[in-house]
């Protein structure tokens, strides 16, 4: 991805976590495999500016996403508050 896109900075690269950058990259193949292999699905779903949704997609390794007390603690980021619905390991 460096090679393609020389405009983004190094440090960029770097704070990112990579898992969530390798589900961006598999997430958006996935919708255009789907585009050209099946018509009726039709254009990829892109976010949109009015109606944004602040998300985040990462895969747990090696305990790298756990529970602190109220809040969650991601790879690369400080801990974040959470109204917990699903049961996640705790630290």
């Amino acid at each position: 991805m460096k090679k393609e896109y020389p405009q983004i900075k190094e440090k960029l690269w770097k704070e990112a976590d990579s898992l969530a950058l390798a589900n961006v990259q598999r997430n958006l193949e996935g919708a255009f495999w789907k585009f050209f292999r099946e018509p009726k699905v039709g254009f990829p779903n892109y976010k949109s500016k009015k109606h944004s949704r602040k998300s985040y997609t990462t895969n747990m390794v090696n305990g790298n996403i756990c529970l602190q007390e109220k809040s969650l603690k991601l790879p690369k980021m400080t801990p974040i508050k959470i109204k917990l619905h699903r049961s996640i390991p705790e630290c």
